[in-house]
């Protein structure tokens, strides 16, 4: 799946964009006896996935954008908003969880309108992360179907 960030911002910044993926190795028992399934789900996955536009939540995605975009800069925020083949995340890298007034709502409101929240403490060793870092919330927003060999992959 490809990854492209549309919109990014630091504050204090000592951040480096080229994040440090790791490879998922598997035991090697595990390998040998689902090689050949892993290999053409991965596969359709690659050649058979199809993304399939929902208007209405195309039409909503814009304002999400422009709204996190304005809270981080008044809150200044660090923040990354990336663009997925099937959807939107935005990466919110705080350093308090306290969440006051317009920045509470705004976050309340996302809570509700993304399909994907997950809140969690990185380890700082293994990621290039903003000054001050103490978590991330990352929420994502789906503004598309998507289809692999015809079957639906639902994430949310």
């Amino acid at each position: 799946m490809s990854k492209e960030i549309i919109y990014s911002c630091r504050y204090d910044s000592e951040f480096t964009s080229a994040g440090r993926w790791r490879r998922l190795i598997l035991p090697k028992k595990v390998r040998c006896e689902y090689r050949a399934e892993c290999d053409e789900i991965i596969r359709q996955v690659k050649e058979e996935s199809e993304y399939i536009p929902i208007p209405e939540r195309l039409g909503k995605v814009n304002g999400l954008i422009s709204t996190a975009k304005e809270i981080a800069t008044i809150f200044e925020i660090n923040m990354d908003i990336v663009q997925l083949e099937d959807g939107i995340d935005f990466d919110f890298y705080y350093d308090s969880g306290l969440f006051l007034g317009e920045c509470k709502e705004f976050f309340g409101k996302m809570f509700l309108t993304c399909d994907n929240v997950t809140v969690y403490t990185p380890k700082k060793k293994k990621r290039d992360l903003p000054r001050g870092c103490e978590g991330i919330i990352s929420m994502t927003y789906y503004t598309h179907r998507h289809l692999v060999a015809g079957k639906e992959i639902n994430l949310s």
